[in-house]
């Protein structure tokens, strides 16, 4: 952790903590939730409901700061502002209704309150609809799509609100509506899972329960599953892939605790590190041996404050040729060409800026990567061994993706060059890519997380069109090649970017738009159906999920 973040963290602590700005938030919380009454009491039909809230405590905001790297940017390192204007949570206010039905209902009735368009400080909400001009203090909704999921799958609805004291001063609030059911699951998956950074071996199992333990909430009636049974060939390696998580926990974890002064969940960290191990083991046997390798490497390692510290290492220079030996194979192949390292490398030098600023996360696993690439006698020697890291960490990253979906594209042998499996990659490389760019998160490269449903959103994409429509052949020039590839790109990164932020990206709708009209009299079909691009770009087509969109967007 760099001195300008453990500054930022403590400002914030002692800010937040202070008895001034501590009394006010208390006040403001109570006002809250006096004012939230009052809006629910207006529906004679909602009944059995409760309300509470807590201010955030001081000794939370530092796991936060450094798990959300975008904070300490978005404040320019200055801790009041951070507080009082960016923390969207300081304080949290929670609706518990009696039925999962309850949860829509109450949520169209603030939505209803909410309805009347205001503009503060330079941003749109919606306020009470009365028809005098809203005087302080008063509640803002900043309206999004309800409700939203969160990350173990579940949808829940958290509104972000502002309490507006004056002028430009406010205080962010967050509201969620819960059931009973909801809200006893969440506490349990709470207590269970959140900020317990002790990785579990039989997280398998914990899942499996958890499920059962929801199924038991939504039924009443349901029975716990019997987790005992002979373990599969996959099961089995699953297994062992997951020893080797919590061996790197329980080797690793108190030490980076120690350098960087604070719990941190590195979990994804140590469970990315295992998969990229794991990625091409086809049999338990192999699984032993991997685990072996693993096993004399963790014994060896040592970790030291300045091995956490790239700010002061040379930024990657390069590895383009890094990269050409490393794909030399594919290439030969036809399955990518001579412009894929450039791709390649766009990823590591995204992943050295995130480990040189104030991502922790990415840092750590370089590090751990870098530890775990080089032999004994190098261990002390960390910076010389950096890019080849970063390379190899790159390459393993996609490959994991490009595995999976490779072999789905079939290309017919022709007298004419098809649109072949290079120029396909490269798009669905490139695309990968930007999305990750935006998504910053690890999660973007874990299988159980995000990647298996980005996989499925690739095949979808490559259904879609002929891939053996023989466009590099009949005499298009580059900037036409470029523009196929770009819209390609863009129709790709559509789809994922909904999928990971719930939300159609406009500006991606109309480039699509833009390079289809430029290419009209080019004779290739992207089956895009640009009609109903434009309804979704006018808000005439209101998208519900990844399905409808698909659906929309391409030709059945």
């Amino acid at each position: 952790m760099n001195a300008d973040l453990r500054e930022f963290i403590q400002k914030s602590q002692n800010h937040l903590s202070s008895s001034a700005t501590s009394t006010r938030l208390k006040e403001e919380q109570h006002a809250v939730i006096s004012e939230i009454e009052k809006i629910l009491k207006k529906d004679a039909e909602l009944k059995n409901y409760m309300l509470n809230g807590r201010v955030k405590k001081p000794e939370s905001l530092k796991e936060k700061i450094i798990r959300k790297a975008d904070f300490f940017k978005a404040a320019q390192g200055d801790a009041v502002k951070f507080i009082d204007q960016i923390l969207d949570d300081i304080i949290g206010i929670r609706i518990i209704c009696l039925l999962n039905d309850d949860e829509d209902q109450t949520y169209q009735i603030l939505k209803s309150h909410f309805s009347k368009e205001h503009v503060f400080t330079g941003g749109k909400y919606f306020i009470a609809d009365t028809e005098e001009d809203p005087t302080y203090p008063y509640l803002a909704y900043s309206y999004e799509d309800q409700p939203v999921q969160q990350r173990n799958g579940k949808d829940i609805y958290k509104l972000k609100l502002k309490y507006i004291t004056g002028e430009d001063t406010f205080t962010n609030i967050e509201l969620q509506i819960k059931s009973l059911t909801h809200m006893f699951w969440g506490e349990l998956e709470h207590m269970l899972f959140y900020k317990n950074y002790k990785f579990n071996l039989d997280n398998d199992f914990h899942s499996k329960l958890m499920g059962s333990i929801d199924t038991i909430l939504e039924t009443l009636n349901a029975q716990l599953k019997d987790l005992k049974g002979h373990l599969s060939k996959n099961d089995k390696l699953k297994e062992t892939k997951n020893m080797v998580t919590k061996i790197l926990y329980n080797k690793f974890h108190e030490s980076i605790k120690k350098i960087h002064d604070t719990e941190l969940d590195l979990r994804e960290v140590y469970g990315l590190i295992s998969q990229l191990y794991f990625y091409e083991c086809s049999n338990y046997q192999e699984s032993l041996q991997i685990t072996q390798k693993i096993l004399s490497k963790v014994t060896e390692i040592q970790f030291s404050d300045s091995e956490f510290d790239f700010s002061t290492t040379t930024d990657t220079e390069g590895s383009i040729e890094d990269f050409k030996i490393i794909l030399d194979n594919y290439i030969k192949e036809g399955k990518l060409n001579q412009d894929t390292p450039a791709i390649f490398e766009e990823l590591a030098k995204n992943i050295e800026i995130f480990s040189k600023e104030t991502d922790i996360f990415w840092c750590c696993l370089l590090v751990i990567h870098t530890k775990l690439s080089i032999d004994r006698e190098h261990q002390g020697d960390l910076s010389s061994h950096y890019q080849n890291s970063l390379v190899q960490l790159t390459y393993m990253l996609l490959k994991t993706y490009m595995g999976k979906y490779i072999n789905d594209i079939e290309i017919e042998d022709s007298d004419e060059t098809p649109l072949n499996l290079s120029f396909i990659n490269n798009c669905i490389l490139k695309s990968l890519i930007e999305c990750f760019h935006s998504h910053k998160k690890m999660d973007f490269f874990l299988e159980d997380i995000h990647q298996e449903n980005i996989i499925n959103i690739i095949r979808k994409f490559l259904e879609s069109f002929d891939v053996n429509e023989p466009i590099l052949s009949y005499g298009a020039t580059s900037n036409e090649l470029e523009k196929i590839s770009s819209t390609m790109v863009f129709i790709l990164k559509l789809q994922v970017q909904y999928y990971l932020n719930r939300k159609v990206d406009l500006q991606i709708i109309n480039e699509i738009k833009n390079n289809v009209t430029t290419l009209a009299d080019v004779d290739f079909d992207f089956n895009i159906d640009s009609q109903q691009l434009a309804l979704i770009s006018e808000g005439k087509t209101k998208i519900t999920d990844l399905k409808h969109l698909q659906q929309k967007i391409y030709f059945n």
